[in-house]
């Protein structure tokens, strides 16, 4: 029960997290939503550690995954922020950093796709959501990881 609650608590901070970002970004306050989104995405993992987009895809997806079962709300949570992230970074001009976060959620993206069945909830919108981050990403600068990691076609 304790890690169901731990779970849900999760789930309803990166709600919560997204939907302040999203209001900051249609204000025009980009700065704050990113610091909005890096600080929600940081409240996952231990302090002190890389952050999502600097660790292996692997290390993404386990954050999302709970006793061996990819959790669909938190996994999509997490994709949802990966990727206004790398839309942030973007528009900074931080493209390397953009990459990351992107190749990240489109991981994300593809494993809730892999995990689901016809009475799986998933947006409507998800394989827009993809052909998003298919088109922001270059495959010229993936690490090895990250290419065997995404599905580009």
């Amino acid at each position: 029960m304790i890690h169901k609650d731990v779970l849900m608590r999760q789930i309803q901070q990166m709600t919560e997290a997204l939907a302040q970002a999203l209001a900051l970004i249609s204000d025009g306050r980009t700065d704050e939503a990113q610091h909005e989104i890096a600080e929600a995405l940081d409240d996952l993992t231990d302090p002190g550690t890389l952050p999502l987009r600097e660790r292996p895809v692997s290390d993404t997806i386990a954050h999302c995954t709970t006793r061996g079962a990819l959790s669909i709300d938190l996994a999509l949570q997490v994709a949802d922020m990966l990727r206004h992230q790398g839309d942030l970074l973007r528009r900074h001009d931080q493209f390397e950093a953009a990459l990351r976060s992107h190749v990240r959620a489109l991981a994300l993206y593809q494993a809730l796709l892999a995990e689901s069945n016809a009475d799986t909830p998933l947006p409507l919108d998800i394989h827009d959501r993809m052909a998003h981050l298919n088109d922001a990403i270059d495959p010229e600068r993936l690490h090895d990881d990250e290419r065997a990691a995404v599905d580009l076609s």
